[in-house]
């Protein structure tokens, strides 16, 4: 840390080194490789008021000097939260780690997923994304913390589409997590392939209230979407979340619980430290269906007289916002067999898009796929539904949570800054839910 630095209120340092290499391939032709390094550097001091600056070119002199100024320009108090002095330095090991792997070796392996995608000539395109990196992270603030933190990335990213006549499908799966190539012998991308192509067969429904039951993908989607994001303190100071002034109350059913859990480090949202050098931890958001924390930095922990939760995190080019880590629903009691106990309903599986408002709880969310339930057996394959609704409402209509458990990773986009995170969690029963068909 520049001696300098150390005369103003607060300063921290971030820095970055990664090597990574991305490929794409598209109905087997190979359409793009990168594989270089990456370094960045950021300096973030408070002082009037908070100053950033950033850059990729770490040569470049007086980055620092910029983060200073803007910090004497403003008027508005900044204040941090008391955090410990932390000195560490934490490394993910993993067995085959992809900074030692020969690109033309990821290329073959982006090929082959490609190839084994294409199970029928029912399936008109397929599209793999290939993204691995070996990051180094380094930390310092003028308090004393220096934090070093080294991990591999690895994600594959697979889509098949399928047609016949006028009907087009579309078949999405994919992994990424914070270890190495090893765990790509366990996906299987011909089921991708198979599911595209069974989706040729799906009807419509008319929209209505159903009983439903979710799997692991869309309960994660509920968790971070729906939940996750209402608890983010500064969507709650800045009175944008339907969550705000309700710690302690209840807005489920008591079987329920919602985690956001950083020391699963090896989900694509984990760390061993935020990037304020706050430890990575596992907080409860909703505690057996009651409401039992916000997410912080050390901000919004001092703002509202609590401490960081270890969710202050972004890309080192750009400020941080308080961000969620791996969020998820909590196993239940049931067995599958009980959740689909259902007279008439409807299973919606996997996930391809979806919003929600903040400010009233209201979402909805796309499934990839979806099955009629009769005498709890799923029969019709059926297509275009959303489950729709009002997150108080729909985590007390939640009467069956499974014993079971599936994690997805992803990227969240708040205020268009990209940030890995993870969700998942068991199956779950909704009753009378609206579902919207075509």
């Amino acid at each position: 840390m520049e001696k300098e630095l150390y005369k103003n209120k607060y300063a921290d340092r971030r820095e970055v080194k990664a090597k990574i290499t991305s490929i794409v391939v598209k109905n087997g032709v190979v359409e793009e490789v990168v594989d270089n390094w990456e370094h960045a550097l950021s300096y973030r001091v408070v002082n009037n008021s908070m100053g950033f600056a950033s850059t990729n070119h770490p040569g470049s002199q007086g980055i620092w000097r910029n983060a200073v100024k803007l910090s004497k320009t403003g008027t508005c108090k900044r204040n941090l939260s008391e955090e410990k002095i932390v000195k560490d330095e934490k490394k993910i090991k993993c067995k085959f780690n992809p900074r030692d792997i020969p690109v033309e070796e990821k290329i073959k392996i982006t090929l082959q997923i490609d190839k084994e995608l294409r199970v029928s000539d029912k399936i008109s395109t397929t599209d793999v994304l290939y993204h691995d990196a070996w990051v180094e992270k380094g930390f310092e603030n003028t308090e004393g913390t220096s934090i070093i933190q080294k991990y591999p990335l690895v994600a594959i990213h697979a889509t098949a589409v399928s047609r016949e006549g006028g009907m087009i499908q579309r078949a999405v799966e994919g992994f990424a997590g914070h270890f190495g190539l090893e765990r790509i012998s366990s996906f299987k991308p011909e089921k991708i392939g198979i599911r595209a192509v069974e989706m040729l067969k799906s009807e419509t429904i008319k929209g209505g209230k159903y009983d439903v039951v979710v799997d692991g993908k869309m309960a994660g989607v509920l968790a971070h979407e729906a939940v996750g994001h209402a608890c983010e303190a500064d969507s709650v100071l800045d009175g944008d979340s339907i969550l705000e002034g309700m710690l302690g109350k209840r807005i489920g059913n008591r079987i329920v619980s919602i985690a956001d859990d950083a020391t699963k480090t090896s989900w694509k949202g984990g760390y061993f430290y935020d990037d304020e050098g706050v430890k990575g931890q596992k907080k409860y958001l909703v505690k057996e269906g009651v409401l039992a924390g916000y997410l912080h930095s050390r901000e919004t922990g001092f703002q509202m007289n609590s401490k960081s939760t270890g969710n202050y995190r972004g890309d080192v080019l750009h400020l941080p916002l308080v961000r969620m880590s791996n969020t998820y629903f909590e196993k239940g009691e049931h067995t599958k067999e009980e959740l689909f106990e259902i007279s008439k309903g409807i299973y919606l599986g996997g996930m391809l898009g979806g919003a929600v408002i903040t400010k009233t709880g209201e979402f909805i969310f796309t499934a990839e796929e979806g099955f009629l339930i009769e005498k709890g057996e799923k029969t019709k394959r059926l297509r275009n539904l959303m489950l729709v609704g009002n997150i108080l409402q729909t985590l007390k209509q939640i009467d069956g949570i499974g014993r079971d458990f599936l994690t997805s990773p992803g990227t969240c986009g708040k205020q268009g800054k990209p940030c890995p995170v993870a969700d998942g969690g068991p199956h779950l029963r909704i009753r009378k839910i609206f579902v919207s068909g075509k």
